[in-house]
C-alpha cells in the first residue's frame, strides 16, 4: 500500500469521527435514541441518524427522521423468524415508525436494520447494491454505539463506503473534471441504481448542506485513491485521469451492471416493505406529492394490490420523467 495514501486515509477517518459522533442540536434525537435502546436492549449495537432531518437545507415541512438501526444477529433483535429471514436474504428491513414525546411532540421517523456483518459486507467490494453504499458516502450522525469495538467497526465500514464510490463515481465522469463535479457524482450514485421520488435539485442541496466536509474528505480520498492506483493526476482543482479507453469502456461496463443489479434488488425489496412499513403506500403517494407535485388517487383495488393494480401509475410516471 502506498505510504502516502494511508496517512490521506487516516486523515479523513479522523475528519469523519469527528462529523458523525459531533453533538446533535436535534431535539428528536434523544428520544428516538431512547426509544431504540428501551426496546431493543443489548441486541442493538447502534443508532444513526441520516437523510434530510440532517440539515435545514435539506428538511421539508414534511420530512421524516431516517435511521439505521445496526443490530447483533437478527433473530434474537426480532424474536420473529420471518423478520429475521426477510432481513438475511435481502437487507435491510425497513419499518415506520410514530412516537409521542413529552418535550419533541409527535415524532415520525423510519428506520433500516441491519446486522452489523452485513453493514460490513454491503459498505465493501463485495457489496451487492447500492443501498447502504449511497446513504453512507453521505454525512451521517451516530447517536448510539454499544462500544468502542462497534464504534470503530462503523468508522471502517463509512470509509469503506465512502472509497466504494468513489471507484463508481469515475466511471460516470469524462477524462478531465473538476473536484465539486466529482463530489456531485459521487453524491448522486445511489439515484442512478434506485427508484426515487425525490426533488430533482436534492444531489446539490446535500452537497450545499455539507460542502466543506465533503470537499474536504473527498479531496484527500480521491487523491489517495489515484496515488494507490496509479491514475491520473490532480492541477487547479481539477482532475484528469489516463486516457485509456478500453480500461475506462470496461470499468463503465462493470458500472453499469451493478447499477442494474442495485435496481432489480430495489424492486425485490418491495413485497417485503408491504409486511413491514406500516403505511408504506400512503408514504409514498405523500412522498410524490410533496417532491414532484402529484396527487395519485388509488382505488380501492388498487390499495388493496399495489403490487398487481398499480404497475401502470409507476410506468406513466417513469415516462414521464417523475420517478428515477
Amino acid at each position: 500500500m502506498n505510504p502516502e495514501a494511508q496517512v490521506l486515509r487516516q486523515k479523513v477517518r479522523e475528519r469523519v469521527r469527528t462529523a458523525v459522533f459531533a453533538p446533535s442540536s436535534e431535539p428528536a434525537l434523544p428520544a428516538f435514541t431512547r426509544y431504540f435502546q428501551e426496546r431493543f436492549g443489548s441486541e442493538l449495537l447502534a443508532v444513526i441518524l441520516y437523510g434530510s432531518c440532517l440539515s435545514q437545507v435539506t428538511r421539508r415541512e414534511s420530512s421524516i427522521y431516517d435511521f439505521f438501526l445496526i443490530c447483533d444477529r437478527y433473530r434474537p433483535f426480532y424474536r420473529d423468524l420471518k423478520l429475521a429471514l426477510f432481513n438475511y436474504c435481502l437487507p435491510p428491513n425497513i419499518f415506520y415508525l410514530e412516537l409521542q414525546d413529552p418535550e419533541a411532540g409527535r415524532l415520525a421517523g423510519k428506520y433500516s436494520v441491519t446486522s452489523l456483518r452485513d453493514f460490513r459486507h454491503e459498505t465493501s467490494p463485495r457489496a451487492r447494491d447500492t443501498y447502504h453504499l449511497g446513504r453512507f458516502a453521505k454525512r451521517v450522525i451516530i447517536s448510539y454505539t454499544r462500544d468502542e469495538k462497534v464504534r470503530e467497526g462503523l468508522l471502517d465500514a463509512i470509509l469503506s463506503a465512502m472509497e466504494q464510490n468513489i471507484a463508481l463515481a469515475l466511471t460516470c465522469l469524462p477524462d478531465r473534471f473538476p473536484r465539486d463535479e466529482f463530489i456531485l457524482t459521487l453524491l448522486g450514485m445511489s439515484y442512478r441504481g434506485e427508484t426515487r421520488m425525490d426533488l430533482d435539485t436534492k444531489v446539490e442541496e446535500l452537497f450545499r448542506a455539507e460542502a466543506e466536509y465533503y470537499r474536504q474528505c473527498y479531496t484527500e480520498l480521491l487523491r489517495a485513491y489515484l496515488l494507490e492506483n496509479n491514475l491520473g493526476s490532480e492541477s487547479n482543482g481539477g482532475y484528469s485521469l489516463p486516457e485509456k479507453p478500453l480500461r475506462r469502456r470496461f470499468q463503465l461496463m462493470k458500472a453499469r451492471a451493478f447499477l442494474f443489479q442495485t435496481r432489480i434488488r430495489t424492486y425485490l425489496r418491495w413485497p417485503k416493505y408491504i409486511i413491514t412499513f406500516d403505511n408504506w403506500l400512503d408514504y409514498l403517494l405523500s412522498k410524490l406529492e410533496r417532491s414532484k407535485g402529484i396527487r395519485l388517487e388509488l382505488t380501492a383495488r388498487e390499495r388493496k394490490y399495489p403490487l398487481i393494480f398499480c404497475w401502470k401509475h409507476f410506468f406513466r410516471l417513469k415516462r414521464a420523467g417523475k420517478i428515477k
